[in-house]
């Protein structure tokens, strides 16, 4: 393995290109993203749903795509017979699926260094311009309070941006309940001390309770870090479901 080096005048003289973004305001090209939240808050199908566009070069909700892009999605959890029904069912109406976003359905790896090397090979075949992790919890060795199951990732993080790739991924958000109802949502993620300082982008997504006059499910999604610009919205979504289609869709606040 060779180690780039610049000489100190090398570095002060490069002009480097402004970074472009995949998904913006999340996530860039050789940057990452961690979507974390509380079950049944839409982290999965907020995402599934963002890379089906983003694959046709479609905007997504309050996500900008400039164009299409190439896409890797592991799901650790969910068959090929379930994601292809969401597949049908989040595929917007009109447009046709591609052969830009790829998909690894519940396969047998984690990150230990067989699993490892076989996410790099195939960011080696496929040249994708992100990768979707779904979700960490499973897919890191002891689980994401484990600190050397944790380094595993950070590696396999580190090399995929290394390659201009973009690195998304998903993990839990605790329950809230009396006792931590007044923590931050950040202190709220599953095995916090290992996982938020290897991010720069964190968004988080809370379940909404039903309340009347509320007909879909909803659920907030939050900007709790943002290294890029600072700036930290959040935006209310809600889940659609007609005889064809499953989708989500914002509330205007």
């Amino acid at each position: 393995m060779s180690i780039p080096i610049y000489t100190a005048k090398e570095l002060a003289a490069k002009v480097f290109p402004k970074p472009a973004w995949l998904m913006e305001p999340f996530l860039q090209r050789g940057g990452d993203w961690l979507i974390a939240g509380e079950p049944d808050s839409f982290k999965s199908t907020f995402l599934l749903q963002a890379c089906i566009h983003a694959s046709l070069g479609l905007d997504y909700l309050f996500l900008r795509i400039d164009s299409p892009l190439r896409i890797v999605y592991i799901n650790i959890d969910d068959n090929a017979r379930l994601i292809q029904k969401r597949l049908r069912e989040m595929t917007p109406k009109g447009q046709t699926l591609n052969e830009n976003f790829f998909l690894a359905c519940q396969p047998a790896i984690e990150f230990d260094p067989a699993g490892v090397e076989g996410i790099k090979k195939l960011a080696h075949e496929l040249t994708p311009d992100i990768v979707i992790l779904d979700h960490l919890t499973n897919l890191v060795v002891g689980g994401t309070s484990d600190s050397r199951g944790m380094q595993e990732y950070n590696k396999l993080q580190k090399w995929l941006c290394s390659q201009d790739i973009g690195v998304a991924a998903i993990t839990h958000l605790n329950r809230s309940t009396k006792d931590n109802k007044e923590d931050k949502p950040l202190r709220r993620i599953a095995g916090c001390n290992q996982i938020i300082g290897v991010h720069s982008v964190i968004s988080v997504h809370e379940a909404l309770e039903q309340t009347i006059g509320h007909k879909f499910d909803r659920a907030r999604i939050s900007m709790e870090r943002n290294k890029h610009t600072g700036e930290n919205p959040d935006w209310e979504v809600e889940l659609v479901k007609n005889e064809e289609h499953t989708f989500l869709r914002e509330v205007q606040l």
